[in-house]
């Protein structure tokens, strides 16, 4: 069987490198992508992934893992609606 060719994606984000990139990087913002969750991860294969979360004040876990494979497209999207609105919307 012949194997596919990966997809490609493209995103215009009306902002300045560094402006996405401080979206990108900055806790705030991964807070608005993650609803607001704190994303920890090493964005590599086997890295370790968590989202954090606060329940009555305690910080705990909501998620851990290890990364398999990186969902760039969702998080690329996310963060070029959360640069251009300042909010981001529900995964599906």
């Amino acid at each position: 069987m012949a194997q596919q060719a990966p997809l490609k994606y493209a995103f215009y984000i009306p902002a300045t490198p560094e402006k996405a990139w401080e979206g990108f990087v900055s806790a705030e913002s991964n807070r608005v992508m993650s609803l607001g969750a704190e994303f920890q991860a090493e964005l590599k294969p086997c890295g370790q992934l968590a989202c954090v979360g606060a329940a009555d004040g305690k910080t705990m876990p909501d998620v851990q893992g290890k990364v398999l494979r990186f969902g760039w497209p969702r998080i690329l999207s996310r963060l070029k609606t959360l640069l251009e609105t300042r909010k981001t919307f529900k995964p599906h």
